[in-house]
């Protein structure tokens, strides 16, 4: 039985982790990756469907589920059944995460 990652932010450190995470999930005992971003924009949306497309669970905050789906975004979970099934949470973001 792996482990559970919940990585917070999807940008210069967030998006390279989750992949890297993914990609070598077999050799380090990653069974799951969830990934989350606060707010929904055209602009992150390609790394978030290139992370779902690796294996990443895409799961937003509650509040911002709706957002996310009408970019065309599918949401696997919410944010607090994420942090409830993770192992691990690796905050990359700049400001910091509230828990």
């Amino acid at each position: 039985m792996g482990f559970k990652i919940l990585v917070l932010g999807t940008s210069t450190i967030g998006l390279p982790l989750a992949m890297q995470l993914l990609a070598q999930a077999d050799k380090i005992g990653v069974d799951e990756v969830f990934v989350t971003k606060k707010n929904a924009d055209l602009v992150t949306a390609g790394r978030i469907i290139a992370m779902t497309k690796a294996g990443a669970k895409f799961c937003p905050d509650d509040l911002a589920v709706a957002a996310f789906e009408k970019i065309g975004i599918p949401c696997s979970l919410i944010l607090s059944e994420a942090y409830q099934q993770a192992d691990v949470v690796v905050d990359c973001t700049v400001k910091g995460h509230v828990f």
